[in-house]
């Protein structure tokens, strides 16, 4: 539902910027008020590694994703965030050498993806949802 809500916030107006700063605004408030521990006992890696964290793992990933709203269904940008899980699978694969599946993991994997391809597929057609193809 939120995806929705979005999607009619940037067609009134509101920028994807606005939206990611509103977002975490209140978490970050409320992060920097109940923050255990002593911030002064953090050394310059780990704060620049959490900084890094905070801005490719949440505000980027935000960002591109409402961007492509502005552009693409509701639809399509919920089916490509629900597909995470496949993706990570995929790029832990491609880039951590003993990554393995097991059969029945690579058969999931490969069912997500056609689900995927098929959203994709049936949101350009214009053949109403309770009708077949």
């Amino acid at each position: 539902a939120s995806i929705i809500l979005i999607k009619q916030l940037l067609t009134e107006g509101v920028s994807p910027e606005e939206l990611v700063a509103f977002r975490f605004m209140p978490l970050a408030i409320i992060a920097i008020i109940v923050i255990p521990g002593d911030l002064e006992s953090l050394s310059l890696p780990v704060v620049i590694k959490i900084l890094l964290i905070g801005f490719f793992g949440y505000t980027a990933m935000f960002m591109v994703l409402f961007y492509g709203l502005k552009d693409v269904s509701a639809t399509i940008v919920g089916v490509f965030n629900a597909s995470g899980p496949l993706f990570t699978a995929l790029f832990a694969w491609l880039l951590i050498p003993e990554t393995q599946f097991s059969g029945i993991q690579m058969l999931g994997l490969a069912i997500i993806m056609c689900g995927l391809v098929y959203a994709i597929v049936r949101e350009g057609d214009d053949t109403p949802a309770d009708e077949p193809p």
